[in-house]
C-alpha cells in the first residue's frame, strides 16, 4: 500500500515556497518606504544595504524573535507598533508612526510576520495619510509587492482613514 506524502499537493507546496520567498523580499514602494516580512538577523545587513534607516515592526510581542536588538548595531532604529494578526492598525498608531519618522532622508521598512496583511495595510495607510487615494496607494504598493492581502476589516479602516485624513 502506498500513501500520499504529507503536506499536500506539489502545487500547494510550490505556492507556500513562493510565499516564504516573498516574505523575505525587501520591496521598495517609494524612496522612503519599503515593505516585507520579518527578516531573520542574518538578513539585517540587507536592510542597511537597501538604505533602510528605520524598521517598523507590526508584530505582537509573542511573534518577535530574538535578535532584533542587532538592528541598532547596524545604525537602524526599530519601533514596534503591535497590530494583532488580520486586524487593522488604529489611527493613533499611524500618528505615532508618522511622528516617529524624521522628515529628512529616513527610509522605513514596514513589516509584520509575512509582510502581506498588516504590513500591506499600514504601507497603504501611510501613503493615504500623505495624500494618495486608497486606489493609488494600493496600486503603488502592489506594483512592488503584489502579494499584499488587505481583508475587509483592514479595508474599512483604510476607507475611514481616507475620509478623515488624520490631522498632524
Amino acid at each position: 500500500m502506498t500513501t500520499e506524502p504529507s503536506g499536500g499537493s506539489a502545487a500547494g507546496e510550490a505556492r507556500r515556497a513562493a510565499m516564504r520567498a516573498a516574505a523575505r523580499r525587501i520591496d521598495r514602494v517609494q524612496p522612503w518606504l519599503r515593505v516585507g516580512g520579518a527578516l531573520p538577523p542574518e538578513d539585517y545587513e540587507r536592510l542597511r544595504a537597501a538604505g533602510v534607516t528605520h524598521v517598523l515592526d507590526l508584530r505582537e510581542d509573542a511573534e518577535v524573535d530574538n535578535g532584533v536588538e542587532q538592528l541598532s548595531a547596524l545604525g537602524i532604529e526599530r519601533k514596534q507598533v503591535p497590530v494583532p494578526n488580520r486586524q487593522a492598525p488604529t489611527s493613533e498608531q499611524v500618528l505615532e508612526v508618522l511622528d516617529w519618522l524624521p522628515d529628512d532622508d529616513a527610509s522605513v521598512y514596514v513589516h509584520c510576520q509575512g509582510g502581506f496583511g498588516r504590513a500591506g495595510t499600514m504601507t497603504v495607510g501611510l501613503l493615504v495619510q500623505r495624500g494618495m487615494t486608497i486606489e493609488e496607494a494600493e496600486r503603488e504598493v502592489r506594483a512592488d509587492r503584489p502579494e499584499i492581502n488587505i481583508n475587509d476589516a483592514q479595508r474599512a479602516w483604510l476607507e475611514e482613514l481616507e475620509r478623515s485624513r488624520i490631522e498632524r
